[in-house]
């Protein structure tokens, strides 16, 4: 009633799990657009703005990185086609394919306040310039048009921030015992 005729109304999923349950329902139903689409001729796209050093760590799968999670320290830059929702704190996000900005690893990054980007030929940047495993600088900036990633010196020392010398651990809610007024 509030639209001009002419337009067409589209749904936009906000997440990969929404695209998922919207493959099960026919586009003439309910027409959408995935972000993927909005944002298919971009071969970078700024998720979260910043600045950091640390060493870039590429996996290829999804496997890869979980047969070696255990050897992530807080200093790398994850490098992965879509990296992991399981992903440890660490300096710095890149995405080789598209990711949605409110998928759960783009929103971690912004709260942890770490650079993070889709480039979609970071592969052949890190091969190009054999930076895996390697320390870089790594600038994410919105009025760029790629990720900044140049090699650097490793740190003599490595000193770590606060949140890496005092790990948080929880403890399991008590649900057991729970009274609903």
């Amino acid at each position: 009633k509030n639209m001009h005729p002419n337009l067409e109304l589209i749904f936009k999923p906000a997440n990969h799990k929404q695209e998922k349950a919207m493959d099960e329902i026919p586009n003439t139903l309910i027409p959408r657009m995935h972000t993927s689409e909005i944002y298919a001729t971009s071969k970078f796209i700024a998720l979260n703005n910043g600045e950091t050093k640390g060493r870039i760590r590429l996996f290829k799968t999804e496997e890869d990185f979980h047969a070696k999670l255990s050897t992530i320290e807080w200093y790398d830059i994850i490098v992965m086609i879509r990296v992991p929702d399981d992903v440890p704190r660490v300096a710095g996000i890149i995405n080789a394919d598209f990711t949605t900005p409110l998928s759960h690893t783009n929103v971690l990054a912004s709260g942890w306040k770490i650079p993070n980007c889709i480039q979609r030929d970071i592969f052949e940047i890190i091969d190009e310039k054999e930076l895996d495993m390697k320390w870089v600088r790594y600038e994410v900036n919105a009025t760029t048009a790629n990720a900044i990633v140049e090699a650097i010196d490793g740190p003599k020392e490595l000193i770590k921030h606060n949140w890496v010398m005092q790990k948080i651990t929880l403890e399991n809610p008590d649900i057991d015992d729970i009274k609903i007024a």
